[in-house]
């Protein structure tokens, strides 16, 4: 079973992803971290100060981030330093954002890709969850 952390758990995106993880036979969702404390899909979310001791507790394989620029520079120094898989899909960043976050790419085997579409989004996200890759910019069809 693969272990997420998902950032921006409370938001639209991460309680959709977090539905897609909880209905996931092979993935586990064991955290969330937001603005906020709270619960979701019967797990803890703790907010953002205290991402350094949930992914300490929780040793998930993979952390997810769907919060805005400048956290998710902030989530992948954390994902890199807790050596943790990490899928991004916060649009917005600019190219400094991005150049900084490409400075981590030693601490990961990733690839990075541009995500035009999902036509099956269950598969797509379990069969891209396992292959560890970084998003900068996912677009779903109308």
């Amino acid at each position: 079973m693969t272990k997420i952390v998902i950032c921006g758990a409370l938001g639209r995106m991460g309680t959709t992803i977090g539905k897609l993880v909880n209905d996931s036979p092979d993935l586990t969702l064991v955290g969330g971290i937001d603005i906020v404390r709270g619960q979701f899909f019967g797990v803890e979310v703790v907010p953002a100060t205290e991402i350094g001791s949930l992914l300490e507790k929780t040793t998930p394989d993979i952390l997810i981030d769907f919060t805005a620029p400048d956290p998710t520079v902030e989530h992948v120094k954390s994902a890199a330093s807790h050596n943790v898989g990490l899928i991004i899909g916060t649009t917005g960043l600019v190219e400094a954002q991005v150049a900084e976050i490409k400075a981590f790419r030693e601490c990961f085997d990733i690839k990075i890709s541009l995500i035009m579409l999902f036509r099956n989004t269950n598969t797509a996200w379990t069969g891209l969850l396992t292959d560890s890759l970084i998003f900068v910019g996912i677009f779903f069809p109308p």
